[in-house]
């Protein structure tokens, strides 16, 4: 039973919002692409896992997506948590194509493609400190001392992967996606004595959904790029040409002609994910180029949003908008 489900990370919403909006010499701008491709690439690697867990037992196996827990001032985070009343497994999920080496004595991933050789945090050192952080968080919580396992996960069957003098309990540490199931019935034979009740795995499950932190992405501190080098306007919806003019009830596209009443709603939801959740009515003129102060006034009351203030110092809460799909 899936009991914190995986969403987009906002990182990968930032980084979406945020490109169409660097200028295309932007000295960044390439960094930050290569950013979003490997952060997508990450995501359809966990969500490729989730074909396989969706065959778990769900009276059995409680799986939490996507966990940012705190152990004091320090963070750590979860791709898959599986709880059971026999033991908890952490899945490290990898999408990483061509043939990769876990070289355990330099403690990295090597990645062989196209001839080409690139080096990659290690996964089984990555999955060690997790496992480790967990175990103090469940113990400062006074959790019961549930035995933990973890698996780096290589979420695509094409790729092949090997370990530095064939070390077993590492190998044993590594499978594809397609094993995950094999693996977890060993699991389960191992530790085959039930450790907590099936209250107390709910419990815990439920202590770690309430104590998960999602990380709030600030794109000058952690992505290095200043709120003056954001482009403003509305981007057109079809050939994303920027800014559209608006007009008689309509943005406009000067490019293509296209004309659309709600091209906004989106601008709003660049604006809450780039610079900030609220926007006052001198802000909405600004960054969408909306003519006069009226008629940015008669947009903003038409979405029927949570405010506080008055008058100039009125700002609208934007995190409330639906947004058209």
């Amino acid at each position: 039973m899936i009991v914190k489900s995986r969403g987009v990370p906002q990182i990968i919403q930032v980084l979406k919002a945020l490109l169409p909006r660097l200028d295309k010499n932007h000295p960044k701008r390439n960094q930050l692409q290569q950013q979003l491709d490997r952060r997508l690439a990450g995501l359809r690697g966990e969500e490729s896992l989730d074909y396989y867990l969706g065959y778990l037992d769900e009276q059995k196996y409680f799986i939490l997506h996507d966990l940012r827990l705190a152990n004091g001032p320090h963070f750590f985070q979860i791709d898959t948590l599986l709880l059971t009343t026999q033991f908890a497994v952490i899945l490290e999920v990898k999408n990483i194509a061509g043939k990769i080496i876990f070289d355990l004595e330099a403690e990295q991933l090597i990645r062989t493609l196209d001839n080409e050789q690139q080096g990659f945090h290690d996964p089984l050192s990555q999955l060690e400190f997790q496992l480790s952080q967990l175990k103090k968080w469940l113990t400062e919580k006074k959790c019961p001392a549930l035995p933990l396992e973890g698996f780096v996960v290589i979420s695509s069957d094409r790729t092949i992967y090997s370990v530095s003098n064939q070390d077993k309990e590492a190998y044993r540490k590594i499978c594809h996606a397609y094993a995950i199931l094999k693996r977890l019935i060993r699991l389960e034979k191992f530790h085959n004595n039930e450790v907590m009740t099936l209250k107390e795995v709910q419990r815990m499950y439920k202590l770690l959904v309430k104590h998960h932190q999602p990380l709030t992405i600030n794109v000058q501190k952690h992505l290095g790029v200043s709120t003056a080098e954001i482009r403003t306007g509305v981007q057109c919806p079809e050939c994303e040409f920027l800014p559209m003019h608006y007009g008689y009830g309509y943005w406009h596209c000067e490019i293509c002609h296209h004309k659309t009443k709600n091209a906004h709603l989106n601008v709003l939801k660049d604006y809450s994910l780039l610079i900030t959740s609220t926007i006052t009515n001198s802000e909405f003129r600004r960054f969408l180029h909306v003519p006069t102060l009226h008629m940015a006034n008669h947009k903003l009351r038409s979405l029927q949003l949570p405010y506080i203030g008055e008058g100039k110092q009125r700002k609208y809460d934007i995190t409330h908008i639906k947004h058209p799909d």
